[in-house]
């Protein structure tokens, strides 16, 4: 790639990373959370009340049951407004604090944090410097765990067709969209970077140890919903607002049409754990 192609995909990168906030209500409304399971097992490997900075805390899906479970939370969110809903969502709870800044230029403490979570987010970073930063407010052998849920499964390449409704959509997608089509051949960015995580994690010293749990389900969407929820994702934000518009104009009719108002969507969530290396310890 070209500088010049490059600085257009980090200037692509950033608008990306910055839409979500133009949409923070219905981001709230329409995100799914994570299973309670992984907060459990999170939970299993570092009990409450510890010390927690939450990445990326969005309008506070992961927040709320980190909070629940006793933690002391320490969120940063890039976007104001998501922050907002977070902070009157989790007024009552005093141990949560919420600072609107990037991570990357935010302060962090040295050995300040028991656990570091990021969810669905981490793929938004500039991993050469949010990942040094993350290791430095750890504690020792403290924890930094990744969350995940894929967003619902789109049209298919034409070799994967076995979904009906990605079948019947994929004329609608290749007349006004087909960039999208292309973007779900490369995969969804969440769930390249799960798989991802491991290489890029354990590349760096600061990092031993990467475990994994998935869990799969499956979610029955109104026609609102359904458009509702593609309409929180970077790709469709950024979209052109009339193209967005007839897009999901022409989507909801065929749902309405063809399926009878709703469609069954299969997501996978993923806890992601990695513990900060202790040289001290490694030399006993």
């Amino acid at each position: 790639m070209n500088p010049t192609d490059r600085q257009k995909a980090a200037e692509r990168q950033e608008e990306r990373r910055h839409s979500f906030d133009s949409a923070a209500a219905a981001y709230d409304l329409y995100r799914q959370g994570y299973p309670e399971e992984l907060f459990d097992s999170l939970m299993a490997q570092i009990p409450s009340p510890a010390r927690v900075i939450e990445i990326a805390s969005g309008s506070g899906q992961a927040t709320l049951p980190l909070a629940r479970r006793g933690y002391q939370i320490h969120c940063i969110e890039l976007g104001a407004r998501l922050a907002a809903i977070a902070q009157e969502k989790l007024s009552s709870y005093r141990e949560v604090t919420i600072e609107v800044a990037r991570f990357e230029d935010a302060q962090v403490l040295p050995d300040s944090a028991d656990l570091v979570v990021c969810a669905s987010a981490f793929h938004w970073l500039h991993h050469a410097r949010a990942i040094p930063k993350i290791a430095t407010a750890l504690r020792p052998v403290g924890l930094l765990a990744l969350l995940w849920t894929s967003p619902p499964s789109q049209p298919s390449p034409p070799s994967g067709t076995r979904d009906p409704y990605g079948a019947a959509a994929r004329p609608t997608y290749l007349r006004l969209a087909p960039e999208l089509l292309e973007e779900r051949a490369r995969e969804s960015a969440p769930a390249r970077m799960s798989r991802a995580v491991p290489g890029v994690v354990l590349g760096s010293p600061l990092f031993t140890g990467c475990t994994q749990q998935e869990m799969r389900f499956t979610r029955t969407l109104s026609t609102a919903q359904f458009l509702g929820l593609l309409g929180t994702y970077s790709n469709y934000l950024t979209l052109g607002e009339a193209v967005r518009a007839e897009l999901f104009s022409e989507l909801g009719k065929l749902i309405e049409r063809d399926f009878g108002g709703k469609l069954n969507r299969e997501f996978r969530s993923v806890l992601q754990l990695a513990r900060r290396r202790d040289k001290a310890l490694e030399q006993i």
